[in-house]
């Protein structure tokens, strides 16, 4: 089963050029269209960064960082883009892009990020009220680990069913569809 609406994953180029049928998708064909740079650069560059922090298969070198770390990252390195537009596209990519299997591990990751950073904002000593939140979340953070992990295992799993030596597409014979 192949989980990735992409044909290639190069972000050297062109992204319309490599994945034009992602066009019937609506967010994606107005992004490109509002974009009035040379060859839909920019879009191009915009739509590779939603991959990048998006996608959860192999194929993106950054799926194991934060979003936050990624956007800097990005932006240091390759393109400054506008993020809010970019997460404005999560869902349409969450929901044209990935597998079912994809999109729980991308869920789980963005739960445990937002808990961690809403942990982090506690402080001891503030209040009873605060000190007992804190203590409650970080006891419960376990079981979100323990989804976490269990979606992952299911990624790999459906990874490992797909890949082939070379990244080239399975033959029938070897989906087993003949």
């Amino acid at each position: 089963m192949e989980h990735n609406l992409l044909n290639s994953v190069d972000i050297q180029e062109n992204f319309w050029e490599q994945n034009p049928h992602t066009l019937i998708i609506r967010e994606f064909k107005a992004l490109n269209e509002k974009d009035k740079s040379k060859n839909k650069t920019n879009s191009s560059k915009t739509m590779w960064c939603l991959f990048m922090l998006r996608d959860q298969s192999s194929a993106n070198k950054l799926r194991n960082m934060t979003v936050e770390d990624k956007i800097t990252e990005l932006e240091s390195t390759y393109y400054k883009a506008d993020w809010e537009e970019v997460k404005a596209l999560f869902d349409a990519y969450d929901t044209h892009c990935t597998s079912y299997a994809h999109r729980r591990l991308g869920f789980w990751k963005d739960q445990l990020e937002e808990r961690e950073t809403y942990i982090k904002s506690l402080r001891y000593g503030a209040t009873d009220a605060e000190d007992d939140r804190k203590e409650k979340m970080l006891s419960s953070v376990f079981k979100l680990w323990q989804d976490y992990e269990k979606a992952e295992r299911m990624v790999k799993e459906e990874d490992n069913k797909t890949e082939t030596k070379g990244q080239r597409k399975e033959s029938a014979t070897e989906r087993g569809d003949l």
